[in-house]
């Protein structure tokens, strides 16, 4: 009865060990697995930080257009103004001069 119940005992063993060495192969996998996921996270974390990086020189780049873009507008503006003045003094040269030659040949016509 004893050498039975040994018996039983020696085949639970092996059973036992067997299954944990079974376990042993899975828990090895899923090691593996994990690392790899851990791997693929890292990456893809690189990844993101490069995109961000890309994004954040584009949005400084951007902001520079933006301010270039700023300062061109107002110095299209005075520009603008520069030139309605110019176009002002223009229209009194204009008139003055004609009116000048008025004088003169109202002035010439008296002298004759």
């Amino acid at each position: 009865e004893e050498v039975m119940r040994h018996a039983k005992l020696e085949m639970e063993l092996e059973r036992l060990q067997a299954d944990k060495g079974n376990l042993l192969g899975v828990v090895q996998e899923l090691r593996g697995q994990i690392s790899g996921m851990e791997g693929e996270k890292k990456s893809r974390y690189h990844e993101l930080v490069e995109i961000n990086d890309r994004i954040a020189e584009s949005e400084r780049h951007i902001a520079g257009e933006r301010k270039t873009l700023d300062g061109l507008q107002s110095e299209v503006s005075r520009l603008r103004r520069v030139i309605a003045d110019l176009n002002t003094q223009k229209e009194d040269m204009v008139l003055e001069a004609a009116q000048t030659q008025q004088r003169l040949k109202h002035d010439s016509e008296r002298s004759c």
